[in-house]
């Protein structure tokens, strides 16, 4: 798990004034969907990661295939 003062750094300036009970709810939250995203690729298996790469980049360029 990552501390409280870790997750502070990472979020940067989006953290400043926050106590650190709102810095481990937004840690909790940002776990359980990295979790989720997590159980989705899996459950993909090599195709669904392919294609998420693929839309990824299509995002990122503009370039499909």
């Amino acid at each position: 798990m990552v501390s409280v003062e870790e997750c502070r750094r990472i979020l940067g300036a989006f953290a400043e004034g926050m106590t650190d009970y709102q810095i481990e709810a937004i840690r909790g939250d940002l776990e359980r969907v990295a979790d989720t995203l997590h159980t989705q690729m899996m459950e993909a298996g090599p195709n669904g990661l392919q294609a998420a790469r693929w839309a990824s980049h299509f995002r990122e360029t503009g370039e499909f295939e």
